[in-house]
């Protein structure tokens, strides 16, 4: 695959529906390259259809989840060999989890929501960085959503994942703003 060096390359997690996906359709006529991920082969396949509808080409979509360290580990390993680089992380994948009173919800459902809203996104952009080192930059948009903000009452753990995910995302803002890596 030949790469032009205005043509960006961007990667999108959780972007077979919901916001995922409409930022996915919107950088689809733009002529870059994008490399969309979920974690359902099916959600995948509705939404690869629906975005080469308007552009059939530089789309391509994985399965993963990103709350499965190996499975990240190889996917990383498959879409450096395949494109050399990325330009831009927009880490949107994530869950609302488990609804109720705290002392009721299903602890194993509150541990998944966690893993995938904050440990996910975390190992995303931990693997990423050095890539955008070596390069000399790149940007990471880090999608929290409204339970950082405020309350959320009986989300408390789709809250506590997102108010993390807020507080990394700063930290590495300013860890990596030296190397031209920018987060939001």
């Amino acid at each position: 695959m030949k790469f032009n060096k205005k043509v960006k390359t961007i990667l999108i997690t959780g972007a077979n529906q919901g916001l995922g996906f409409e930022i996915a359709k919107h950088f689809t006529n733009k002529n870059h390259i994008l490399i969309l991920c979920g974690r359902t082969e099916k959600a995948n396949n509705i939404a690869k259809k629906k975005l080469m509808e308007i552009n059939k080409d530089n789309i391509f979509f994985y399965k993963l989840d990103v709350s499965k360290k190996k499975d990240v580990d190889k996917f990383y390993l498959k879409i450096f060999k395949k494109f050399k680089k990325i330009d831009v992380l927009i880490n949107n994948a994530g869950i609302y989890g488990p609804k109720g009173y705290t002392h009721q919800v299903d602890w194993d459902k509150l541990i998944k929501t966690i893993n995938i809203n904050l440990i996910g996104s975390i190992y995303m952009i931990r693997k990423i960085l050095p890539h955008f080192k070596k390069k000399g930059g790149g940007k990471i948009i880090q999608i929290s959503g409204g339970g950082a903000a405020s309350s959320f009452p009986f989300f408390s753990p789709y809250s506590v994942s997102k108010v993390g995910v807020v507080r990394f995302i700063e930290n590495i803002s300013e860890e990596y703003n030296k190397y031209k890596i920018y987060a939001n």
